[in-house]
């Protein structure tokens, strides 16, 4: 939203831009496990190419300066999101056998909430540190040169 802000695109079109993203998620996750049942089809790589879409359509929301070009972001973006999600569940259900399927597939879920709940904090710990550093960095840098 504040990036289509700082765009100039009004906040009613932006915030369709999540109906996108979950529409397309949804058709993402479903597709994903439609092409991970398929057997010519591995789902290592599979999980591998929607990651690198998910990456270089991100790396690439900088050049997008239009609603049409946000929403091609978000289509891709979503729609590589939903067969990441689906295909790394399917590799992690299907790297143990079949008596432990059910716990492994509770653990990911466990362990990935455990992850989801604790980045966002940890991450903005992690920036104030850096920027703490940073400014040591630049106020010490004058004090040296001035000995």
């Amino acid at each position: 939203m504040k990036h289509c802000d700082d765009l100039g695109i009004p906040a009613d079109k932006s915030s369709t831009l999540f109906l996108f993203l979950g529409i397309f998620a949804t058709l993402g996750r479903l597709g994903g496990g439609f092409l991970c049942n398929m057997r010519f089809i591995k789902v290592r790589f599979l999980q591998q190419a929607a990651t690198f879409f998910v990456g270089s359509s991100t790396m690439l929301l900088i050049l997008a300066k239009t609603y049409v070009a946000m929403v091609a972001y978000v289509i891709t973006f979503g729609f590589a999101d939903g067969i990441m999600t689906s295909s790394l569940i399917i590799e992690c259900i299907e790297s143990v056998e079949e008596s432990k399927k059910a716990s492994a597939f509770g653990f990911f879920m466990l362990f990935g909430g455990i992850v989801g709940i604790v980045s966002p904090p940890l991450a903005g710990s992690l920036s104030l540190i850096n920027i703490r550093c940073v400014m040591i960095l630049l106020l010490s840098h004058p004090i040296k040169q001035l000995e």
